[in-house]
């Protein structure tokens, strides 16, 4: 998950850059929403981003790299990390900028990756031991907490910390290392030899 693997793996994305042809319709919509995206991205309106990005992404044409940066920056503020970070991975790979190796960088050293589920799925809570200062990692928090809420389960990266889900404590860590943690049903619980959490 680190961002120099990304110099290594520059030239397997030759396949993704190359120009492909498309009809001129899907491409004149392609532009119509890239130059769209780029004024909301100007005035910082991530929610129009956000939707103009996934409107892209349905056209089935190539993105250039500025299309993920923006996309990127629409996930980040938004919580979304591991979207963020697979965006930028994208990016990299059509122009490994300092800005995007920088950014990339910044989140291996700070987040850790989780995957939360109750079983069966149902909400749930996740608490986190102390709420972080800054402004992408609480929105990070508060965007994992809405998914358990809602659903039972979390997939994505959390910013280092102590958390409690569904009643089990974990800790997060920045690295490769991901937490897993799948809370049974109650009678499971009680079953010999069977634990109600596990982790990796």
């Amino acid at each position: 998950m680190f961002a120099l693997l990304f110099v290594v793996q520059f030239a397997l994305a030759q396949e993704e850059t190359e120009s492909v042809e498309a009809d001129p319709a899907v491409m004149a919509e392609y532009y119509r929403l890239h130059d769209e995206m780029k004024k909301l991205a100007k005035r910082q309106v991530w929610g129009g981003v956000s939707r103009y990005y996934s409107e892209m992404e349905a056209l089935g044409v190539p993105l250039v790299y500025e299309d993920y940066v923006a996309g990127a920056m629409a996930a980040r503020h938004e919580g979304e990390v591991m979207l963020a970070y697979e965006r930028l991975q994208a990016a990299a790979r059509i122009e490994g900028t300092r800005e995007v190796i920088d950014w990339l960088w910044s989140i291996d050293t700070a987040y850790g990756r989780v995957t939360l589920s109750i079983e069966p799925l149902e909400p749930t809570t996740l608490e986190v031991e102390a709420m972080p200062m800054l402004p992408d990692q609480r929105a990070a928090v508060v965007a994992a907490i809405r998914s358990v809420e809602a659903t039972g389960s979390y997939d994505g990266m959390l910013p280092e910390g102590v958390y409690t889900f569904a009643g089990q404590t974990f800790s997060v860590t920045p690295g490769p290392k991901e937490v897993v943690i799948v809370v049974k049903p109650k009678d499971e619980l009680r079953r010999p030899g069977q634990e109600g959490a596990g982790r990796k």
